[in-house]
C-alpha cells in the first residue's frame, strides 16, 4: 500500500512539473549581458534579421521563442516576457552589451519579411567601422521534459567600405536542461544562458580577435 501510494506521489508530481512549462510560457530574454569585447572598431552598425519559418509562414508571432508540450502532448509556443519581438530584446542586448565595452552601436530595426540584401544596403549604407547583419532561421527551445535550443544562424560582417570580412554559420540542435522523467525544470533560468553563450560564441568566432 505504501509502495503504491508513493508511486501515485511521484508520477502526480511529474505529472504537474511538466505541465508547469506548457502553463507558464513567457521567458525573460530582455536585459542579458553578453560578453562581447573582442570586436576591433570604435563604431558598428548592427542588423537582426529574423527569417524563422514559424514567424515568416504567420504561425506565430516576432515574440515566439519556442514550443511548451504539456504531459498530453500538446504543443504550445513560448514568448517573450517583454512581449517584444524576440529580436528587439536581443538586438537591445547586444547593443548594450558591446557599448559597455566603450564601442558605439547603431541597430537598423527590421521586420521578419524585409529582404536580406535590402537590410545588408541599408546597413552598409551607415558610417560604422564595421557592420554586422545576424539572420535567424531557425531559433527556438521545445522538448518533452527535456528541452533543447534549436538554431541555425548566419552572422556577416563587413567593413566601413562594404566589403565581406566573414561570415559564419552555426546549426545545431543542443540539450540544455529538464530531464524526460522530471520536466522541464528552472527553464527560466537556463533557456536565457543557453540564449547568451549561443550568441557569444557566434560572435567569438566570426569577429576578429
Amino acid at each position: 500500500m505504501n509502495t503504491r501510494f508513493f508511486l501515485s506521489v511521484i508520477l502526480i508530481s511529474v505529472f504537474f512539473t511538466n505541465c508547469r512549462l506548457a502553463l507558464n510560457r513567457k521567458v525573460k530574454y530582455d536585459g542579458l549581458t553578453l560578453n562581447l569585447t573582442a570586436l576591433n572598431a570604435k563604431s558598428i552598425d548592427i542588423a537582426l534579421l529574423d527569417h524563422r519559418e514559424a514567424v515568416t509562414n504567420g504561425s506565430q508571432g516576432p515574440d515566439f521563442v519556442g514550443y511548451a508540450k504539456s504531459r498530453t502532448g500538446i504543443s504550445w509556443p513560448m514568448k517573450t516576457r517583454s512581449k517584444n519581438a524576440l529580436m528587439v530584446d536581443l538586438s537591445t542586448d547586444i547593443v548594450s552589451s558591446f557599448e559597455k565595452s566603450g564601442v558605439k552601436v547603431t541597430n537598423v530595426n527590421t521586420k521578419y519579411n524585409d529582404d536580406k540584401d535590402e537590410v545588408k544596403l541599408h546597413l552598409l549604407n551607415l558610417a560604422g567601422d564595421k557592420k554586422i547583419v545576424l539572420v535567424f532561421d531557425q531559433l527556438h527551445t521545445d522538448g518533452y521534459g527535456a528541452q533543447y535550443l534549436n538554431y541555425k544562424l548566419t552572422l556577416y560582417l563587413y567593413d566601413s567600405a562594404g566589403q565581406l570580412l566573414r561570415s559564419k554559420v552555426m546549426i545545431g540542435r543542443e540539450k540544455i536542461g529538464g530531464t524526460v522523467l522530471w520536466g522541464s525544470g528552472r527553464f527560466k533560468t537556463y533557456m536565457p544562458a543557453a540564449m547568451i553563450k549561443l550568441l557569444e560564441d557566434i560572435f567569438k568566432e566570426a569577429l576578429p580577435q
